[in-house]
This record gives C-alpha cells, sequence and structure tokens, in this order.
C-alpha cells in the first residue's frame, strides 16, 4: 500500500560567515522527511511538520532578522490554527540545543500560548565559538523519533567559597578560582524537560588549570545533587591533574548515571546541583561548568538506542576545533562531517524516501555557495532549484525542492506562509498596439484567478522601469510609452501570501526610430584632382529630437579626406569620417563632406555613408529597488542603421601648366642623388601621434625639408659634410625611416606643445639642433619680418637660402585685424620674375592633386608616402596683396576649398611675439585671410671651408650591466637585459672602448643607440649621466662599483663622486620595440681629449612606477646591442 504523501519541513536559520566557510552567510534549509520507525502518526489532519532551527550561538549579527521573521510569521493571521501543522522550534549553539516549543500541532485552542512562547524566545548566549549545526539535527532527529540530548546547560546561580564564581557560568568570560579544600556550589541548570523521560547518562564539563610553575598539580573533584543540595552522589569524579594552561574534562558520559536512578522531578533547574571541590594545595581556576543530559522519552525504539547514543558520543557532532584549540571550521573537514553525519542520523531515523519526501529551503546570501553545500551535502539526497527574488514574487517550483535567499524578516513571513498555505496563480496580460513610432503609448489589461487578495500587480517594462500597484481586484488595466527598442514586458502577480504568477507579452513590443538618410553629389562627372561635394541629409519624421546620431563615410580608393562641416571629423590619410549630431524632430538635416581626388583616379566613384544610434537603457532617476533590493533593469536598447550611396564619374581632364620658369631664379631647385631628387623634400605633419587639440608638427617638419635638402646639397656638391641629418637609431642618414626622429629630435630642441612652435621657439632650436651638430660656425639661421618677394629672391639666388615661412591665418573682425592661427611652410623655390612660389607644405600636397605646381613619385596615399623624398608635391601659388596689418604679400588662393579644415586645425597656434597684440578668436562667419608673417633663412656661412668626415659605428667593444635596489648584491654583467626605472630602483651602466679614435680628434657628433625590448606598459623620462668612478662590468651591483669599492651612493647616485650632476641628455620613451638615440657629442669629445675619464654613462629614470627594457651586449640578436656612433674629423 503506498504511504500517503505529507510533508515534513525542517528549516535551519544560520545567519554566520563565521560559522563555517563552506556555509558562507546565512541559510534556511528547509527538509522533508516522512515519519517512520518509532515516531507516532501525525495526529489526523497533520499535513506538514514544520521544524524551525535557530541559531542563537553569537557568533552572527542577523539574529533579529531569524527571530523577528518567525514572529512575523506566527503572528500573521493567516497562519494554519487548523491543526494541519506540527511546530517544533530548536534553539542552538556551542554545543548547545534547546528546545524552544513543540512538537505541537498548533490548533485554535493553543495557538495564543504557542504564539507568547515564539515572541519571548530569547537567544541563548555569549558562546561565540560558531554554529554547531550538528547539534540542531540530533536534538531533531532524537525528538521525532524519541530519543533525545538536552542542552549543553550552564548554570545561572552559584555559592561557596571561591572567589569570581559567576565567571564559571560562561565559557571564555573569566575564571572562578580557589585553594585547597575550598567548596563550591553552581545551580540554576535550565534542565526543564517532559515528564515521562529515562536518563542515559549526565555528563559535567570542567575548563579549568592551575597557577603556572606551581610545585603541585591540583585537581578539582566534583559531586551532583538532585535535592538542592542536601544530598550528594555517592560516586564522584575528579578533572586533574591540571596543568599550568586551560584544558576541557569531561566527567561523566552519555551512559554514567552518577550511581543514581534520575526522574524527571529532579530533572529540572531547582533542583539539580554541582559541587566542584579544589585539593592538592595549589591555586585552580575554573572558566566553565556546563551539564549535558543524555535521556529518552519512554517508549522509544529500543532498536535505535546504538543510532542514538554514537551520535552524541564525543563531540565531533557540536564542534569542531583545530590542534591549537581556537575553532575553525572554515578548511576542515571535522564541521562538514559532522554536519552530514548528523544529516543521515536525522534521514535514517525517519526513513527518508525521496518517492515521498520533499527538501525545501531558506537562506541568506548566497554568494559564497554555502546554501548549494548545505543543499547538496547536508539535507538534499535529491536534486534542488534555486529560487530568484524578483520583487516580491518569490519563483517556487511545486515538484523539487527549492532553495531562496532571505533578505528581510518579511520575506522569511511570507516564505513561511507560502509554504504552509501555497495556492496556484494564473495570469493573463494583453497590450496595444504591438509596435509603431517612438514614442510609443501601449495600453495594457492584466488579469489573475486564484490566490487570496489583496494582489499585488507587478509591471516590469522591460526599459529599466516598473509599476507596483496593490488592490483587492483581480483585473487591472494601464499604459505606458516606450522609447526606441524591443521589448517584452512582464507582469508579476503576488498574493497575500506570496503565492505567484507571472505572463510576458505574447509578442515583443517594437518602439521605431523614424529616420531616413540620403547622400547626393554637386557636381557629376568630375576631373581627376578635382574635389567632389556631397551632401548627406538625415530627416526625423517622428516627434522628439534624436540625440547623438553617429554618421561614418568610409572614402573610397584615390580619394582622401579635405574639410567637412556640422562638426565632421576627418584627416588627410585617413580614410574614415565621422560626425555625431542632434536631428530635432520633423527636421531634414543637412551635412556637407568634400573630398579630393588623386590625379591618377579616372572610373566610377562610390561613396556610401551609415548612420547609426544607439539608445542604452537605464533605470531612470529616482527608481527604488525592489522590496527584495533588485534594481530595475532594461531588457534590452536598440541600435538604428540607416546606409545611402553615390557614385560619381571621374574623367581624365586636361591637366593646368604650371608657370613656367623664365629667368634665373630658383625655380626648380636642383636635386641630389643623396638623397633629394628633385630638390627639398615634402615631408607630412599628419603622422606618428604628432597632435594635440590639433597636429603640432608644421614647423619642425617644414625645418626638416630645408636641413635636409642642404645636406644633401653639401655633401653632393661641395664634397663636404656638415652633418646636418645624422642617422638615428641605426637608420641610414638619408633613409625615410630617419623623417620621423629627425622631425621628433626638432621639435623637441624647439619645444613643440599644443600650441605648435612660435618664431622664437623655432629659432632658438635650430640654433641648438646646429650648435648640437656641430654645423653652427658653418650655417647662420637669420630671421625677416613680413619679407618682400624681391628680398626673399635675393637671399635664395645670391645667398643659397632656403627660407621657412610662417603663415599667418587673419581675419577682419570689425574695423581690427585678428590673427586666429598660423602654419609652417618650406618654400622650395621662387619663380625670378617674381611671379610664383613654391611650397614644401606640411598639410597641403595641391600639385600632386593637379593644381599648380609640380609633383613627383608617388601619390600622397598617405602621409608616410612623403617620407621619401623622392615623392613630393611642390604646390605652386601666385603673389598676392597683403593681408593683415604687417604683410607685404600673401599666397593668392592658398589651400583653396580646403582651407578652412586647415584653420580649425591650427587655431591659436604658431604665433611670434611681435604679433601677440593681434591673437583673438576664430569668428565663423568671417573670411580668412593667409599673410606671409615671417621669413626664417638657414643658410651656408660665407666662405666656410669644407672639411672631411669620418664615422666609426662601436657595437661589440661595449661593457655594461644593471643595477638594482632590492638585490643590491647581485651583479647583472652577463644578463641579455638592461634594466631602467620604477621608482629609481634598476638604473644601467654602458660604456665603450674609444681607442679606434685618434687623438686630437675633433668630434662632430656622437649618439648613444639603445634598443626597448619591452616596458612596464607606460612612458618615462630617461636620462644619460656621466659616470665619474671606474667599475667593472663583472664586478658592479647596486653597493659596488668594483669588487670590495663601494659606490659614494647605493646605485652609483653620488654626485659628483659617481656620477655626474646633470644629464649628458635626456629623451621621453615612446614605448617599445624601437630605438632610443642620446646625443654624447661633447662628453665623447672630453673622453678623446683626455679631460674627462671614459667611465661610461649610467642611465636614470625619472622616478615614477614606469620601466623601460634594454638590450645589452649580451642579447642573442647582435643588431640590437647598444652602438655608439661617431663622426670625426
Amino acid at each position: 500500500m503506498a504511504r500517503p504523501r505529507r510533508y515534513s519541513a525542517l528549516w535551519l536559520i544560520l545567519f554566520s560567515l563565521s560559522v563555517l566557510a563552506v556555509l558562507a552567510t546565512g541559510l534556511a534549509l528547509a527538509v522533508s522527511a516522512a515519519p517512520t520507525g518509532a515516531q507516532p502518526e501525525a495526529a489526523d489532519g497533520v499535513t506538514t511538520q514544520l521544524a524551525v532551527l535557530l541559531d542563537g550561538s553569537r557568533s552572527i549579527d542577523d539574529w533579529q532578522l531569524a527571530i523577528n521573521g518567525l514572529r512575523l510569521a506566527i503572528n500573521d493571521p493567516n497562519f494554519p490554527k487548523d491543526g494541519s501543522v506540527e511546530l517544533t522550534v530548536i534553539q542552538f549553539g556551542h554545543r548547545v540545543s534547546r528546545r524552544e516549543v513543540g512538537p505541537v500541532v498548533i490548533t485554535s485552542g493553543n495557538y495564543t500560548e504557542i504564539r507568547s512562547r515564539i515572541n519571548n524566545i530569547e537567544m541563548l548566549g555569549n558562546f561565540g565559538h560558531g554554529t554547531p549545526m550538528a547539534c540542531a539535527f540530533y536534538r531533531l532527529r532524537d525528538l521525532w523519533s524519541g530519543a533525545t540530548v538536552s542542552d549543553t546547560n550552564r548554570p545561572n546561580n552559584e555559592s561557596g567559597a571561591w572567589a569570581d564564581g559567576v565567571y564559571a557560568f560562561y565559557d571564555g568570560s573569566g575564571a572562578a578560582s580557589a585553594v585547597h579544600g575550598q567548596r563550591h556550589q553552581f545551580r540554576g541548570y535550565n534542565l526543564g524537560l517532559p515528564d515521562a523521560l529515562v536518563v542515559e547518562g549526565i555528563e559535567v564539563r570542567l575548563d579549568a588549570w592551575r597557577t603556572a610553575g606551581a610545585q603541585r598539580t591540583g585537581s578539582l573533584a566534583v559531586e551532583l545533587s538532585w535535592d538542592n543540595g542536601t544530598t550528594w552522589t555517592s560516586t564522584g569524579y575528579s578533572a586533574g591533574p591540571l596543568v599550568g594552561g586551560e584544558r576541557v574534562f569531561y566527567l561523566g558520559g552519555p551512559t554514567n548515571t552518577w550511581g543514581h536512578s534520575w526522574t524527571a522531578e529532579e530533572i529540572n533547574r531547582l533542583r539539580v546541583r554541582v559541587r566542584a571541590v579544589a585539593s592538592e594545595g595549589t591555586t585552580v581556576y575554573l572558566d566553565w561548568i556546563p551539564v549535558t543530559l543524555y535521556y529518552h522519552l519512554t517508549g522509544w525504539d529500543e532498536s535505535l538506542r546504538q543510532v542514538v547514543n554514537l551520535a552524541s558520543d564525543g563531540n565531533a557532532q557540536c564542534e569542531c576545533s583545530d590542534p591549537t584549540g581556537a575553532f575553525n571550521c572554515g578548511d576542515l573537514a571535522q564541521g562538514r562531517a559532522s554536519a552530514v553525519a548528523a544529516r543521515d542520523a536525522l534521514l535514517t531515523a525517519l526513513n527518508f524516501d525521496p518517492q515521498y519526501d520533499r527538501i525545501d529551503a531558506e537562506g541568506l546570501d548566497d554568494s559564497k555557495g554555502g546554501m548549494r553545500w548545505m543543499r547538496d551535502a547536508i539535507v538534499w539526497p535529491q536534486p534542488g532549484e534555486r529560487v530568484k527574488n524578483q520583487g516580491n514574487q518569490l519563483l517556487f517550483p511545486f515538484n523539487v525542492g527549492w532553495l531562496l535567499d532571505v533578505e528581510s524578516r518579511d520575506q522569511f513571513r511570507r516564505a513561511m506562509l507560502f509554504k504552509l498555505l501555497g495556492h496556484e496563480l494564473e495570469a493573463s496580460i494583453t497590450a496595444q498596439p504591438g509596435s509603431g513610432c517612438w514614442p510609443l503609448e501601449v495600453s495594457f489589461e492584466g488579469s489573475v484567478s486564484g490566490g487570496i487578495p489583496p494582489y499585488l500587480f507587478r509591471w516590469r517594462w522591460k526599459d529599466g522601469t516598473r509599476t507596483n500597484l496593490q488592490q483587492e481586484s483581480s483585473f487591472m488595466s494601464t499604459s505606458h510609452t516606450f522609447d526606441p527598442g524591443v521589448y517584452s514586458p512582464t507582469l508579476y502577480m503576488v498574493d497575500a501570501v506570496g503565492s505567484w504568477a507571472a505572463v510576458t507579452v505574447p509578442e515583443p513590443i517594437v518602439s521605431e526610430v523614424c529616420l531616413g538618410l540620403t547622400k547626393t553629389d554637386l557636381a557629376d562627372p568630375v576631373c581627376s584632382g578635382w574635389r567632389i561635394r556631397y551632401t548627406i541629409s538625415l530627416v526625423n519624421s517622428g516627434q522628439v529630437t534624436l540625440h547623438d546620431v553617429l554618421v561614418t563615410d568610409t572614402l573610397p580608393a584615390g580619394t582622401y579626406f579635405v574639410s567637412a562641416d556640422t562638426g565632421g571629423i576627418g584627416a588627410y590619410g585617413d580614410p574614415l569620417v565621422t560626425w555625431k549630431v542632434d536631428v530635432p524632430a520633423d527636421t531634414m538635416l543637412s551635412l556637407h563632406l568634400e573630398v579630393g581626388t588623386l590625379s591618377t583616379l579616372v572610373g566610377d566613384v562610390t561613396n556610401t555613408v551609415d548612420a547609426f544610434l544607439v539608445h542604452d537603457l537605464q533605470p531612470q532617476p529616482g527608481g527604488e529597488p525592489d522590496d527584495e533590493g533588485i534594481e530595475p533593469q532594461a531588457e534590452n536598447g536598440f541600435t538604428w542603421t540607416g546606409s545611402a550611396s553615390q557614385t560619381t564619374r571621374v574623367n581624365n581632364c586636361p591637366k593646368p601648366t604650371p608657370v613656367p620658369d623664365t629667368g634665373p631664379g630658383t625655380c626648380p631647385r636642383p636635386g641630389y642623388s643623396d638623397y633629394a631628387p628633385h630638390g627639398l623634400p615634402d615631408f607630412g605633419m599628419q603622422q606618428n601621434g604628432w597632435t594635440g587639440s590639433g597636429w603640432t608638427h608644421s614647423g619642425p617638419a617644414a625645418a626638416a625639408d630645408v636641413l635636409w635638402y642642404l645636406d644633401a646639397q653639401a655633401e653632393s656638391v661641395l664634397g663636404t659634410k656638415y652633418a646636418l641629418v645624422t642617422g638615428y637609431g641605426g637608420n641610414a642618414d638619408h633613409s625615410p625611416n630617419n623623417v620621423p626622429p629627425l622631425i621628433e629630435d626638432l621639435a623637441a630642441r624647439m619645444g613643440v606643445s599644443a600650441g605648435g612652435v612660435s618664431l622664437e621657439a623655432l629659432v632658438d632650436g635650430l640654433g641648438k639642433y646646429l650648435a648640437r651638430q656641430g654645423a653652427s660656425a658653418a650655417f647662420q639661421v637669420e630671421t625677416l619680418q613680413a619679407p618682400s618677394l624681391s628680398t626673399m629672391l635675393n637671399r635664395a639666388v645670391k645667398q643659397n637660402g632656403v627660407p621657412l615661412l610662417l603663415l599667418g591665418f587673419w581675419q577682419k573682425q570689425g574695423e581690427s585685424w585678428v590673427r586666429v592661427g598660423g602654419h609652417w611652410v618650406a618654400a622650395c623655390c621662387l619663380l625670378a620674375d617674381g611671379t610664383g612660389i613654391q611650397f614644401s607644405d606640411p598639410w597641403f600636397d595641391r600639385a600632386a592633386g593637379g593644381f599648380p605646381g609640380r609633383a613627383y613619385g608617388l601619390p600622397p596615399t598617405s602621409p608616410t608616402v612623403y617620407n621619401d623624398a623622392a615623392n613630393v608635391s611642390f604646390d605652386e601659388y601666385v603673389p598676392g596683396p597683403a593681408a593683415g596689418p604687417e604683410a607685404s604679400w600673401s599666397p593668392a588662393g592658398y589651400g583653396g576649398a580646403a582651407l578652412g579644415a586647415l584653420v580649425d586645425n591650427s587655431l591659436g597656434m604658431n604665433s611670434a611675439a611681435a604679433l601677440a597684440g593681434y591673437a583673438g578668436p576664430f569668428d565663423p562667419g568671417v573670411a580668412v585671410a593667409v599673410a606671409v608673417d615671417y621669413a626664417v633663412y638657414v643658410r651656408p656661412v660665407p666662405g666656410y671651408p669644407g672639411y672631411v668626415t669620418h664615422r666609426v659605428a662601436l657595437q661589440e667593444g661595449s661593457r655594461d650591466t644593471y643595477l638594482y635596489r632590492y638585490a643590491p648584491g647581485a651583479n647583472y654583467g652577463a644578463d641579455p637585459l638592461l634594466k631602467v626605472g620604477y621608482k629609481q630602483t634598476n638604473a644601467s651602466l654602458v660604456a665603450f672602448d674609444l681607442s679606434a679614435i685618434p687623438a686630437g680628434a675633433v668630434i662632430e657628433e656622437a649618439t648613444l643607440d639603445l634598443y626597448a625590448t619591452g616596458w612596464s606598459g607606460a612612458d618615462l623620462n630617461l636620462s644619460a649621466y656621466a659616470v665619474r668612478t671606474p667599475w667593472a662590468e663583472g664586478e658592479a651591483s647596486w653597493n659596488l662599483a668594483l669588487a670590495g669599492v663601494p659606490w659614494a651612493v647605493a646605485g652609483g647616485n653620488g654626485t659628483p663622486g659617481d656620477r655626474a650632476g646633470e644629464p649628458t641628455d635626456s629623451l621621453m620613451t615612446r614605448g617599445p620595440n624601437r630605438w632610443y638615440s642620446f646625443h654624447l657629442t661633447d662628453l665623447v669629445q672630453a673622453w678623446v681629449d683626455g679631460t674627462t675619464a671614459n667611465y661610461g654613462v649610467l642611465l636614470r629614470g625619472d622616478g615614477s612606477t614606469n620601466s623601460l627594457i634594454l638590450a645589452s651586449g649580451q642579447y642573442a640578436e647582435a643588431a640590437l646591442r647598444p652602438r655608439l656612433t661617431v663622426h670625426y674629423h
């Protein structure tokens, strides 16, 4: 015959992280077990046996949540009083378990008394050693099977000759003390138990010790009284010998009655006493003296006796400890093993059968997996399901065990009532309309059947918002307005006792963006080299402004960016142009784009524009979380995309003819095979990250054009080498790879910033560069303000000068001229009759696009193409009338339609001290005029003789090592790497043998090149200092320069004893996998002259946490080892 289904629920309420690490935070578990064996059949009508186990160990701070949740449940008017629930409440602590209520079937007749008892439950006490859940499991097993073990009960009263007897009431609160012969009684043990019991044994625990260092051991004799101290047991026990540290003694035990047959009447707190007597002539101390009672109810099943005795024997089931005696079950097996043993004992006694019985659970936070461990390893023989809290709905499954995170006492109440009174609910929902343009208002109707009113309608719109409404009616209508996107709103229904139902709209709600995109061109066809002007139109036919619409246009091959309005962002050489715009409601917004075409481009050109509108949904400001702390979350946002294309025909039209060279002018300048084949180079500024608020390096780039040309001219024509350009990082001096470091070196000398470079800074930087290169006696720098064309032509023809021009961008704002920015170019040549000038322009390459001028080599498909001096675009302009208050002339039509992009890039840049008074903000409504504000000439000094330069590259003769602060005695001379930086805890030494350079040599240039193989992820300032003391590659360490010879200051940091106080050269790093060059010309000259001993250089960082790793002389790839390159004559 099949067993009738009946649910038993064991709720274990734990709220402690200090209990067992495997338990994580608080738990509440519900266990299903069918009553079998010795347990009597439940009373007729009982459908649920509920056991609540409370953690009263004081190892937690959530006791109030647990006890108040239980009180709220028992006081709820919906709590069943019809005899369907049998309730047991057990509280447990350190080796303690106390029955608070039951087992009792709750009826209307005893409900008031049971409610009063629960309302008055108090925490056990300050035991504070963890949460022995096994004690509670065993106590419940014993109650439900007939065999029981009492709490580990403490006294609450005392009398006698001992000092501080009250300290023995609690564990760890202090200690009572006594000397030989002194007696003391402890009473008030809370042993109130049912009358129908048989005592199996009594155990007394003593936590005791003697005075440390005493000659006698000391002991404590113990007796029991059952009649308030009138009569004492004839059988007594002694705890000893005592030692100088606290020890735990157990007297009696589970089957020891101390020679007396105890009755239920004798076992109560008014009559049982414990007497302790000190002996053996030394002071003894007693920290705790609790009593544990082992008993069974009359009529219990004798077949379970061994199970009960085994489970009650020893302390494994009630506590666990590590070898030091400190309670720490987190990583030990004892606590888990005892809990598993308790689980097995309980389920064995109750004959648990998964076919009929179910396990449910409640608990607090499960972030550390504690409840899963309880579920899977202690109580849960069958699969369980995690319950999610989403607002007040409790997603309980009805066919498996469940696990719920409890976070408030009200959740506890509702979950408990649901367990006892749960009702199935059915919900329905409708929505109209299902789609439309943003903003979309949708009407909803929701209804529910079943359950107990009032009902809580919890609308989750899935856009980051929600609506919660409670009412008696089971029907509700409401509306909601949706942003663009796709949504699946859900209605959660919750009744008065926590039963719930959820329903989602049958079809998703679609709120659309009403935005159109088109693209047209201004002219079709166009000629190769001409501009194409596009109009991009965004049409918003909706009723709300569309914010942050992203528009992207990827330029096709053979075209390049010129300009874009309405905040469009683009750059020469970068095919991507972007806008981010707002499109007002019921409006068409137009964007304009101008692109250039290469002179070689012929055929159909298709240009495509894309638009994107991304809308991320977030909880709206002021949104409150659900009762369970769940923040309202959006289901999803949306991304709108659109695309439009325009095809334009590009034809091969006749090109304009440059103005001919009619006289003995400078156009074209002669070319040189090494290496300026067409005259000046035409290096670009839009590369290598040379940008701040705009591209900043027009000055250094134009100066590099001039120096490169003069260097090639001197070497090719005069047969001399002035070292105007030298190799960086192993590059040949006229290699395209040498262009970026040359420009960066000039920029560093000129102090380029976000404001570009001023006239004064450029002239000063050129002077510093020429001096460092040893060419200041051969070349001079001359500045002319507002130069006339005739003056420029004279300098170019008669003095072989090559000018840099500072162009000013001027506006006539009202009656005043305002200089809004500037730009540097190199004048590659002038027509002899003054009819034209050609620029090597760091920004424009107009001649390559078919405009007047000369273009050679490859087209400028990227700015780096022109790092090869064979590829140039000399843009030609006709001199025009002066613009601005100071200039003599201007290049007519400079920049053409693309000038606006350069002006936008150059606002506030590249000025001069004499023009500072004219500086002002840009007015977009006023035309821009271009003037030649200054000319800066770099030209040879007349009559300076040539000289022959020798070059030697030293690499294999280097010696090097690094010093490490936290390994002060370690030597790294054989290490393949050098390390510098990280708060100056690493420094490196590098030296070279200079015997290959003859005595008396004049050092023109000396460069130390080091290759970076790694870094810390961020750059640092690196400096090279002259070393002043000898050191050895195989001996130097943080503390020592030579074996037995310390540095003046550890790390070679003493000045001037270890190193020079000021660096010979410094640089800012730019990441790994590249060469870094230190200019050591003056230092190497001093070494060759013998005025300074050659001990090499010390490399140190700037004190930041950043670091750099360099290849040493032992690096596997020889080409990357340190190299010293010296030019001399």
